[in-house]
């Protein structure tokens, strides 16, 4: 949905009890901190619009009443084709007395198919709410045929294995899984629980196929469980399914953590929103750093930018920014100080520009006493002269 209206600001979306899309749209001209003043008298504090978006032809959803029923037809309602009933009646089991929730449930459970799924998902989400573990249930989720299913089970046995007799075994089941996404949950659950033999399911994971996702989530989960497996590792007290997996925690050992650098910092709380992690900008809204050739460009130029901002039109390898009507400016980041400043603007020009000459701390000082006069930001025009 869009709207040639400057004030449409669609900020929320959600389906109605009655089967229609409701947008809600905050209906102001004005947005940002950085581009406008809070007291910005432009800014409209008393109206706000919610769209109501429905098919041609849609029949009305008649909801029952939920609020009065027993946890019993409450479990019921999980049978719903309707999103929307079934979080309202999710919403209202997690709400009730547990001991009447708890009696409905296991009744309700003692009933259900091992094929039905997808209920399975949507009845150990009451138990999860109560606090209150069923092996016998999470066991069919990690033998489900359904990869998805499969994978929460892997999320609830971590969260349950402090409590459950079996312990880890779930989980250890669960990473020799052949769907990925089930071993990705398994290696992050893995990171929660409380004991020092859970680094050898993380561990097990580096014999699966893996991907980035995977890759990342082991390296990390590790990381968190090192305080409690690296002296058991020194003291070969823990057990492997193969040289590679002990291999691989034993280089994890021997590496400090990766720290950002001072620049990188900065980059990360300042810039990386709207240039975003690897410089690429986002199309037509933000210009990339990475292949832009203004970054090896003049340090002055830069200084001045990030002091001061930027309004458009400019163009980056062809491609239009800032062109467009209600195109939001880049915003004077002055409130760094001169170190940090220098600090970002030197990573950002190693990084993305291959430049090795770093903008100094005393460039920035010179170049902010020069322009100290100036309140509005530089145009392209202006810093092309």
């Amino acid at each position: 949905m869009s709207s040639s209206n400057t004030a449409f600001r669609p900020v929320d979306v959600s389906i109605g009890p009655d089967g229609a899309m409701y947008l809600a749209d905050w209906y102001n001209p004005v947005i940002g901190h950085y581009q406008a003043s809070y007291a910005d008298p432009n800014r409209d504090k008393s109206h706000g619009r919610i769209w109501r978006i429905t098919a041609t032809g849609y029949q009305t959803i008649k909801q029952l009443k939920l609020a009065e029923m027993s946890p019993s037809q409450l479990l019921e309602q999980l049978r719903s084709s309707e999103r929307w009933t079934r979080y309202q009646a999710k919403r209202l089991l997690f709400d009730a007395p547990t001991k009447d929730v708890l009696a409905a449930a296991d009744a309700w459970l003692s009933g259900l198919e091992s094929s039905e799924e997808r209920l399975l998902v949507e009845l150990i989400g009451v138990y999860e709410a109560h606090e209150s573990p069923r092996p016998e249930l999470l066991a069919k989720l990690l033998g489900a045929k359904d990869g998805r299913v499969r994978a929460y089970g892997a999320r609830v046995a971590g969260m349950w294995a402090d409590r459950l007799p079996s312990g880890l075994r779930g989980l250890k089941q669960s990473v020799m899984d052949e769907h990925p996404r089930v071993r990705l949950e398994t290696v992050v659950a893995a990171s929660y629980v409380p004991d020092a033999k859970a680094i050898e399911i993380v561990a097990a994971a580096v014999d699966q196929p893996l991907d980035p996702f995977l890759t990342y989530a082991i390296r990390q989960s590790a990381r968190a469980l090192q305080p409690q497996w690296e002296t058991l590792l020194e003291s070969d007290q823990l057990e492997f399914g193969s040289q590679r997996q002990r291999n691989y925690l034993a280089d994890l050992r021997g590496s400090a953590p990766t720290k950002a650098s001072p620049g990188e910092a900065v980059y990360e709380k300042s810039c990386l929103a709207c240039h975003q992690p690897e410089g690429k900008g986002l199309p037509g809204i933000y210009p990339p750093l990475i292949d832009n050739p203004s970054i090896a460009g003049d340090k002055d130029r830069l200084s001045k930018i990030v002091l001061h901002g930027l309004t458009g039109p400019l163009e980056v390898n062809g491609v239009s920014f800032g062109a467009q009507r209600g195109a939001v400016p880049m915003p004077a980041l002055a409130g760094l100080t001169d170190e940090e400043i220098a600090r970002v603007l030197s990573c950002i020009r190693t990084k993305y520009g291959n430049i090795e000459s770093p903008v100094t701390v005393e460039e920035v000082t010179i170049m902010r006493k020069a322009t100290a006069d100036r309140s509005a930001p530089w145009s392209t025009l202006e810093l092309s002269d």
